[in-house]
């Protein structure tokens, strides 16, 4: 049963040991657990023929494993990218990156764009060669999310072979990390960022090439500022690494607080900008769920990660492998033996990593913005450290490697197969509203879209000979009222004053138009603005999705 069974031996071992304890005491039961400990190691522990021949055919091919793990996963982002419309975020990228590079960063002191704009001036390079497109727009957020697996199989690699490297790559594709894989944003480059920076260094605290690895560590750090704020949390596991490491060592080595300082000075431009993101802190639309208790929060926020529908498979594999590593752990207690070993200065920076999603939430309890995509690239560090982590407590056997990564590919096989024979393709905001397409084909007037976020997706999609006559009326007190925060009203304002996109305050166009059209989508605090200023809405039609609704409006005078 053991050889066939481990959930079962286990199981067993365990139920015999807590009846051991009570029917015959402490000293009898470790000589009953033992009894099991010696029967289960016979099959668990020795290295079998069929798990290192695997694992040395994986090792010799490693650089076309991680070759064909890439190109396949590239393949997939690309086919969602083709058929998927850029939404209200990807936009802002899209537009903001139209702006030379010094007008880009004005307007970021200006409030255009509350992240900080290295993914956008990237993505500006990009459509300089390639032009805007569904694909080349998403370019950039895709070469991240690849860098991101390639460093993670060289940091996991190095250390626990190519089987575990190939888990460690594959795993975020399985994770909530996939979507922004493909998103014009700059989530993805901040995973980059952080497992370059984890990369640097992990080699360089190993004395290998410490320069060269420093230098990486140094632009990682900085280029995730410059990707989003929360990555300030990326220096965490390199702080406590370092400190762990120097004192096991007994000297200090000032060169990676160097590295470290030289990245928050490459990042004080910054500055202007952080002020201008944190003027808008108190009505911002995402704040943190403060009411709720702390350890509630941390479970939901671990358990986001991994909703996916992949995660059926996922939680298959991690009950085989807890299996055989609670195993494995048993021995090690009983028999103190470690075959597996990792630094400590490592093991105390994968903590740390493992962790830092838990440091997200009470940064964003302080700040008062939060939401779950500010933490997308603590996804490096906390896959990291449950593919060492677990390398590192399992039996020396292979069987938990092999079990591991034959569950990540499967994973990924199942993401494969939805994205290919997924029939539907999603409908651009103009092409899956018709009303509203055939009124803009016939009617010359102007028509006020009152549909929040939605709005900059339709205007988007609009043809170029009618964007100028769907407009936007601003109105934060009515989206204070009605939200509690002003951010789409305040993030439109912005972008019209360095783009074309034509909004117009809402008591500057009720004074100058007795008589308009709007289209409603969904709920919106401007229909009880324009109510309360004697406003008549008069219904003409709704779009066949049901929730869009065009109205005739008169202000009577």
């Amino acid at each position: 049963m053991s050889a066939h069974h481990p959930e079962r031996a286990a199981a067993l071992a365990a139920t015999s040991f807590l009846v051991a304890i009570v029917l015959v005491g402490y000293r009898s039961a470790v000589g009953i657990a033992n009894g099991y400990l010696v029967a289960v190691s016979r099959v668990l522990r020795p290295e079998r023929r069929v798990p290192a021949s695997v694992m040395q055919v994986s090792d010799r091919h490693r650089v076309v494993i991680l070759a064909f793990v890439l190109v396949s996963l590239a393949a997939l982002a690309m086919t969602v990218a083709r058929n998927k419309p850029f939404w209200h975020d990807e936009i802002f990228t899209i537009m903001v990156s139209g702006l030379p590079f010094a007008t880009m960063y004005r307007a970021a002191a200006d409030g255009i764009d509350l992240a900080p704009p290295l993914n956008t001036a990237l993505t500006r390079v990009v459509h300089l060669a390639g032009g805007i497109g569904p694909v080349t727009t998403r370019l950039t957020p895709m070469a991240g999310f690849f860098a991101a697996a390639c460093f993670l199989f060289l940091i996991v690699r190095r250390r626990a072979g190519t089987l575990p490297a190939l888990t460690a790559a594959l795993l975020p594709a399985a994770l909530q990390s996939w979507p922004f894989a493909y998103e014009a944003r700059g989530y993805a480059l901040s995973m980059a960022c952080f497992a370059a920076a984890l990369y640097g260094w992990f080699e360089a605290a190993a004395g290998r090439r410490v320069g060269v690895n420093l230098g990486i560590l140094t632009v990682s750090l900085a280029a995730g500022l410059w990707t989003h704020y929360y990555f300030v949390l990326a220096f965490m596991p390199v702080v406590i690494g370092e400190i762990v490491r120097q004192t096991a060592q007994r000297r200090l080595d000032v060169r990676p607080w160097i590295a470290m300082l030289c990245a928050g000075l490459m990042a004080l431009p910054l500055w202007p900008l952080v002020r201008a993101a944190s003027a808008q802190r108190t009505t911002f639309w995402a704040r943190p769920d403060a009411g709720s208790p702390l350890l509630t929060r941390i479970q939901a926020l671990y358990r986001y990660w991994f909703e996916t529908p992949e995660h059926q498979l996922i939680e298959i594999v991690a009950n085989v492998v807890v299996t055989l590593v609670v195993i494995e752990l048993a021995y090690r207690v009983v028999w103190r033996d470690w075959p597996r070993r990792l630094p400590s200065h490592e093991v105390a920076a994968l903590g740390i990593c493992f962790l830092l999603p838990v440091a997200g939430l009470l940064l964003g309890d302080y700040l008062g913005v939060f939401t779950e995509r500010y933490l997308i690239f603590t996804t490096v560090g906390v896959v990291l450290a449950l593919v060492l982590g677990l390398w590192w407590l399992a039996p020396p056997s292979g069987l938990a490697e092999i079990a591991a990564v034959a569950g990540v590919i499967a994973a990924t096989v199942h993401l494969g197969s939805r994205i290919v024979t997924d029939p539907e393709r999603p409908l651009d905001p103009i092409q899956s509203r018709p009303l509203l397409a055939g009124w803009l084909s016939r009617s010359p007037d102007p028509i006020v879209i009152t549909g929040s976020v939605h709005y900059l997706e339709i205007w988007y999609y609009t043809p170029q000979v009618s964007q100028a006559r769907v407009l936007y009326l601003a109105d934060p007190e009515g989206e204070m009222r009605a939200n509690g925060a002003d951010t789409v009203t305040r993030g439109y304002s912005a972008l019209a004053r360095w783009t074309p996109l034509p909004v117009i305050p809402l008591d500057e166009f009720v004074a100058a138009h007795p008589r308009f059209w709007t289209y409603r989508v969904g709920s919106s605090w401007i229909d009880q603005s324009l109510s309360d200023r004697r406003a008549t809405l008069i219904e003409h039609g709704r779009d066949r999705n049901g929730e869009s609704t065009l109205y005739e409006v008169t202000i009577d005078r």
